[in-house]
């Protein structure tokens, strides 16, 4: 079930994946889960008309 993102939603999600990057010093972030659910969270904002694609 997927929720309705929101700027708040985003912003959290992109500070939890910074935090989770910085943590695990991971610099594989073509094979990165966390590179991907943020993917989808930037396609989702731009769906919902929170960011503009770029």
């Amino acid at each position: 079930m997927s929720k309705t993102m929101t700027q708040q939603s985003y912003d959290k999600i992109l500070e939890a994946a910074k935090i989770l990057c910085e943590y695990y010093e991971n610099n594989a972030c073509e094979n990165c889960q966390v590179t991907k659910l943020t993917d989808d969270a930037y396609l989702d904002a731009i769906e919902e008309g929170i960011i503009e694609d770029a």
